[in-house]
């Protein structure tokens, strides 16, 4: 009786593909720009012209305004 190509033991099976690893990849990287995106809507400030700028908490904080003034 011939061995079949499939009845031979060709090792442990990779745990994960290309293609997995990618969306991995990629699901983690959308969580941080939600998760920035929403953590940076509470440092947006607007002008009185309506231009938005971001200020940070640990900025000087000596210039808002944008103008340089």
């Amino acid at each position: 009786m011939a061995i079949k190509a499939k009845d031979v033991y060709q090792g442990r099976k990779k745990r994960g593909s290309r293609a997995r690893k990618f969306i991995l990849i990629a699901v983690i990287v959308l969580a941080a720009v939600i998760g920035l995106f929403y953590g940076l809507r509470a440092c947006c400030v607007y002008d009185k012209d309506g231009n938005a700028t971001i200020v940070l908490p640990f900025s000087d904080g000596a210039d808002v305004s944008g103008n340089g003034k």
